[in-house]
């Protein structure tokens, strides 16, 4: 562990260094581009720019930001390869970045952009931690696992997270976390930390202490889930999570223009994976890059919610659906290109023709906060009568000729419009479904909290327990009073393409997540309703044909066969399970 939380190379600084400035230069001719790319003659003329001439230099901005990483990946990768001279070895390096993308759902938070950081081998490990105390939910932690995750699909670079045990943490929650994070291919743990409690600048007095060896309420819990790992780790530790059918487009390019702006959007596209998560719909992220090297060509459903993406990417995109693919662009999605100008590529491709969105309320703080947006109009799904808010954005479409209208504002006006292209869909959302879905979990939290006078006097129920809704806040602190008809409207497009889905479950909010390696499958449970579930259904997509199935907490577990490749069986469910299935 060489650093904790660094960030990108500041700008201010970049303004001023002229080995910078010499340097930033030698990174643009890397990426093969000449001074007549920035409207100049000569590399002297090109230098880095700050945020007061992003629109009357909008590439030079652009790439001044992705710089940020760039600086920092080979700072990372110099101390690297010294320790390696110096231990005449290869081992994992990293540093922890904390939660930066979590909290405004940005990468511009820390200027650290984790694809850009991984695309290359100058790092060949990643660190992260579950803090996120200003997440809608800490279960977004796993958001940032998973973005770590899919960022290095391309070079296979370790991961490894801090596990936090205190600042509102509960036993219950400890546990899911960390299987969650088990789940998305993190191979090392460290619990943050054990101790002495008079060790170290957080530390103090039993009572107010921050180390694990202080908290014993969270003995059990934390003895708990190592064992759990343990039990399941002749399948777990050489796993990897089982690749998606389903992407979420995920665009450096409007993490760049959004910065400072609305961070509506890239809470959208976190809140997005949320719900499919909580329907068990598998997620992977790919970057802009990663769509223009043809990534996408592997899945069947994508997802996309930035205000900006390559022109390059599109292009790709629009050959995708072409071929069969199914693309949700939600409000103001692609409108503009890596240069923040109009962009035209997807239009042919739409249902609709999509007028200039209205941002009637910018976001700008962390996603704890979300349920401080405001209602701006309602949305009614034709087929299911759901309702459900619209906050933040609000885009008018114009069907074109063919297409369906699906669900419409509150003046009858077209809100979702779906259509055909080539053998592909595509569908067009008017407003930002997701971020209301979590808005909706928060206040629902937040009114059962008004109804506890002093939350530290509870006592925190053991986990078999069914609670009442204020005992529940005690042993969770985050929602869970999530809106169905939200996610499965979130969820459709998924459910319309027919996949044929890895695990199926009777539960939502469950975090089910299959992972493979030559020796068998092993399904990882993380129970996010809080409550224990007598009998949790499941419905298992298999690699070959099973032998036997063993739960950590249940023993060898009866199963049913159906067709040559699934399984189903139930089990009852606390926290947390990691079901082993081996193969004949």
């Amino acid at each position: 562990m060489l650093m904790d939380e660094p960030g990108g190379l500041s700008v201010e600084h970049l303004l001023k260094c002229q080995k910078c400035k010499q340097k930033f230069r030698q990174y643009l001719q890397e990426m093969k581009l000449i001074p007549k790319n920035f409207g100049v003659k000569d590399w002297s003329a090109i230098n880095p720019v700050d945020s007061t001439q992003k629109d009357t230099q909008p590439e030079l901005f652009y790439y001044t930001q992705k710089f940020r990483t760039y600086a920092l990946s080979k700072l990372l990768r110099l101390q690297r390869e010294s320790l390696e001279r110096a231990y005449n070895a290869k081992f994992p390096v990293n540093v922890n970045f904390s939660d930066g993308a979590v909290y405004i759902a940005n990468f511009g938070c820390t200027g650290v952009d984790y694809f850009d950081l991984l695309d290359s081998d100058d790092n060949n490990s990643i660190w992260s931690e579950d803090w996120a105390n200003g997440s809608s939910t800490r279960q977004c932690t796993a958001y940032n696992s998973e973005l770590m995750r899919s960022a290095a699909i391309k070079h296979n670079q370790i991961l490894g997270h801090y596990l936090i045990g205190y600042a509102g943490r509960s036993s219950w929650t400890m546990k899911t976390y960390t299987a969650s994070h088990a789940a998305r291919d993190n191979k090392i743990f460290n619990a943050y930390w054990y101790g002495p409690i008079w060790s170290a600048h957080e530390a103090g007095p039993p009572w107010n202490n921050h180390s694990i060896q202080a908290r014993t309420d969270m003995w059990f819990a934390l003895a708990e889930i190592i064992r759990e790992i343990g039990a399941a780790e002749d399948l777990l530790y050489p796993a990897k999570k089982r690749k998606s059918q389903v992407a979420i487009c995920y665009s450096s390019s409007a993490d760049i223009w959004e910065l400072g702006v609305n961070y509506a959007y890239g809470f959208e596209r976190m809140h997005t994976w949320l719900a499919l998560t909580h329907n068990q719909i598998p997620v992977d992220f790919l970057s802009e890059k990663m769509i223009e090297q043809g990534y996408l060509a592997d899945y069947k459903v994508a997802y996309l919610s930035s205000t900006c993406i390559s022109e390059k990417a599109a292009e790709q995109i629009k050959l995708w659906v072409g071929k069969g693919g199914t693309l949700v662009l939600t409000a103001n999605a692609a409108m503009k290109n890596q240069f923040n100008r109009p962009l035209k590529v997807l239009d042919p491709i739409l249902p609709a023709q999509r007028q200039p969105a209205a941002e009637l309320s910018k976001y700008l703080n962390s996603g704890r906060y979300l349920d401080s947006l405001k209602i701006e109009d309602t949305v009614s799904v034709l087929k299911t009568g759901a309702k459900m808010d619209v906050v933040s954005v609000k885009q008018k479409l114009d069907p074109k000729p063919g297409s369906v209208v699906l669900a419409v504002f509150s003046d009858s006006s077209p809100a979702v419009v779906s259509g055909k292209y080539g053998r592909g869909t595509v569908y067009c959302e008017g407003f930002l479904p997701a971020i209301a879905y979590m808005r909706k979990a928060l206040i629902a939290r937040n009114e059962i909290m008004k109804t506890i006078p002093d939350i530290n006097a509870l006592s925190e129920p053991e986990p078999t327990q069914v609670v009442s809704d204020e005992l529940l806040i005690k042993r969770a602190f985050e929602p869970w009073q999530y809106p169905a008809e939200y996610r499965d409207f979130i969820c459709s497009p998924v459910m319309n393409a027919k996949l044929d889905l890895p695990v199926k479950c009777s539960a939502g909010l469950v975090d089910a997540v299959i992972m493979d390696s030559e020796k068998g499958s092993v399904l990882v449970l993380s129970n996010y309703t809080f409550q224990p579930i007598q009998q949790v259904f499941l419905d298992v997509k298999t690699k070959g044909r099973v032998q036997r199935v063993e739960s950590v907490h249940n023993g060898k577990i009866k199963f049913k066969s159906s067709g040559s490749n699934r399984i189903s069986f139930s089990i009852p469910l606390v926290e947390t399970d990691f079901i082993k299935i081996y193969y004949r």
